[in-house]
């Protein structure tokens, strides 16, 4: 049942790459689209544009080991000290602070590890929208 989402726009320059992909079917929302900005070499930026007709999380999954949780903003660090910052804008309301472990990618229970990772689980934390 999975369904794919729609590159809607892309640029390429040598200092930086833009994309823009529209997921709202693949999600099941009224609007999900995702800003992705490639800032050469250094980083990402990634921007969710999200709404519902009905509440909905947002889920992210992370490699990150440790977490830095404030009141609308979280950072995740990796064991390779790789950082990556959350701002969430909206809702107005405080981030709980909570972490859950899920599966990784499409690995089976009996593997005993999936290359390239040395992972079966990440933690994820999610934002209730609506």
């Amino acid at each position: 049942q999975r369904k794919d989402g729609n590159i809607l726009r892309w640029v390429t320059r040598p200092e930086v790459d833009y994309s823009v992909s529209d997921a709202s079917v693949a999600a099941g929302v009224k609007k999900y689209n995702r800003h992705v900005i490639f800032v050469k070499p250094g980083y990402f930026v990634i921007w969710d544009e999200l709404d519902a007709d009905e509440s909905t999380d947002w889920m992210f999954h992370t490699p990150a080991t440790k977490f830095e949780w404030s009141e609308h903003s979280v950072r995740c660090i990796t064991p390779w000290d790789a950082a990556l910052d959350v701002q969430a804008v909206w809702p107005k309301t405080a981030l709980k602070p909570e972490t859950q472990k899920g599966k990784y990618s499409d690995w089976k229970e009996n593997q005993k590890q999936r290359d390239p990772h040395p992972f079966q689980y990440q933690d994820y934390f999610l934002f209730i929208i609506g």
